[in-house]
């Protein structure tokens, strides 16, 4: 129960040399997987698919060689296997606990040293909890909030255990009315709001036609 050994080697090197020592064959579990996501995004009517939809929508419009930061839960989930990820330069997301995951302040903070464009796809809880990553005077206009307002935090409909309790929508999803529109203003930044069935494409490049300051672009998937 102690360490033994210590291997100086950067990980790509020995991950290519652990890869000659294994076969490729077909692995069934991996197509258990890609029949149950196949089968998934055929039901066009639920709330996951339709923001699944606009998760692709968003990756396919933003800039090449972009700074990507995801929040949980859902966000990183509808991300982490999408073909139009290719797009972003390098990818960031926290841990956190029921929302709390700081990926506001973290893409606040990034985009203060880094001239890249820096989008942050949050939930509408994650973005109220660490909205105080906002209030200073040092963010730059290459920050860029793109937040999924399902009112809620809606992974918990797709928690096994949690989305059969009595409480669910009260303590769980946290259910919310709000919208940003005045937290933008609060904080200085361009906002705009469209709904899941509008033009979501024109609306993500209204993020990157705003050159002045940092923007906000709420996108209401209710």
């Amino acid at each position: 129960n102690n360490l033994t050994q210590h291997i100086q080697v950067s990980p790509i090197k020995f991950l290519n040399t652990l890869s000659k020592e294994f076969s490729t064959k077909e692995n069934a579990y991996f197509n258990v997987w890609k029949r149950a996501e196949k089968e998934m995004r055929k039901d066009d009517s639920s709330d996951y698919t339709n923001e699944q939809k606009v998760v692709d929508t968003i990756l396919k419009t933003i800039p090449a060689g972009s700074i990507l930061h995801l929040g949980n839960s859902l966000p990183i989930r509808h991300v982490s296997s999408n073909p139009y990820l290719k797009n972003a330069a390098e990818v960031y997301c926290n841990r956190g606990t029921s929302g709390i995951d700081g990926s506001t302040s973290t893409a606040a903070g990034h985009s203060m040293s880094d001239v890249r464009i820096h989008v942050l796809i949050t939930g509408d809880l994650s973005f109220l909890y660490d909205s105080n990553g906002l209030w200073n005077k040092y963010l730059k206009r290459n920050l860029k909030i793109i937040i999924l307002n399902n009112h809620g935090g809606r992974i918990f409909h797709h928690v096994g255990g949690a989305n059969i309790q009595p409480e669910l929508d009260e303590y769980f999803i946290t259910e919310q009315p709000m919208n940003f529109e005045h937290m933008a203003l609060q904080f200085e930044c361009a906002y705009k709001r469209c709904g899941k069935n509008n033009n979501i494409t024109k609306a993500v490049e209204f993020l990157f036609t705003e050159s002045n300051r940092p923007s906000i672009l709420e996108i209401d998937i209710k």
